[in-house]
């Protein structure tokens, strides 16, 4: 399910009321985080609405799955963006990248007490040498250096639709030993042990995602404002 949310009109928009872009987001803090009045705000949240008021573009919010954005940036049935994504090849095919919004702090691992950690070796080296089930949500990616790492390791990955929060959960509960996750404002510090990549000493871009499909004046204009 999701829900309809909040209508932003801009005075004097050089748009009609056919341009309305879904602006979709989920809850993942502090990237993005509902509020009362239906819209969003955090890391990625609040970059992306100064685009669109100085290229004059009405939008509405949308709280929408994660998956389901990339279906509908990806399909193209209406103006559809999602914001707080990762650019990639794949993605780049069918959607247009505004920004970067936001560039994101290295990746690390949240470890539960099964995690056979040893602070002599490297991390990566544990990953691909114990048979550790690591959380991998469905649908997204966590930058180039942990998609490189889950490859060449060959990681025993299990992929999992619930947020972020939830994982955690599960961690903590012991259905699984690692969360592959940059959220370290989710972590219960009392159950729960955060672990850095070594081999990753900088994060990634985050974007706004577009589908290219999209009026492209309404593109456009976001490019615009980008440089402003």
């Amino acid at each position: 399910m999701f829900s309809i949310l909040a209508i932003v009109t801009l005075a004097a928009a050089p748009f009609s009321a056919d341009d309305v872009v879904v602006l979709s987001y989920y809850d993942r803090p502090p990237y993005m985080v509902s509020q009362p009045d239906g819209g969003a705000t955090g890391l990625t949240a609040d970059p992306a609405v100064p685009l669109f008021e100085r290229a004059c573009i009405p939008y509405r919010w949308q709280m929408t799955p994660a998956k389901r954005q990339l279906s509908q940036v990806k399909e193209g049935t209406g103006h559809d963006c999602g914001i707080g994504w990762f650019k990639t090849a794949e993605r780049a095919r069918f959607a247009e990248f505004i920004g970067p919004l936001y560039h994101d702090r290295p990746a690390v691992i949240l470890a539960g007490p099964g995690f056979p950690f040893d602070p002599a070796r490297p991390v990566e080296q544990t990953l691909a040498e114990v048979k550790t089930l690591v959380l991998v949500k469905d649908g997204l990616t966590y930058g180039s250096y942990v998609t490189k790492l889950i490859s060449r390791a060959q990681l025993n990955t299990s992929l999992v639709t619930v947020e972020q929060a939830q994982m955690v959960n599960m961690v903590v509960a012991g259905r699984a030993e690692a969360d592959l996750l940059s959220a370290r404002w989710l972590i219960p510090a009392e159950t729960i042990r955060i672990i850095e990549l070594t081999g990753d000493p900088t994060g990634d871009d985050r974007y706004l995602m577009c589908s290219r499909k999209m009026n492209p004046r309404i593109l456009e204009a976001l490019k615009d404002a980008q440089g402003e």
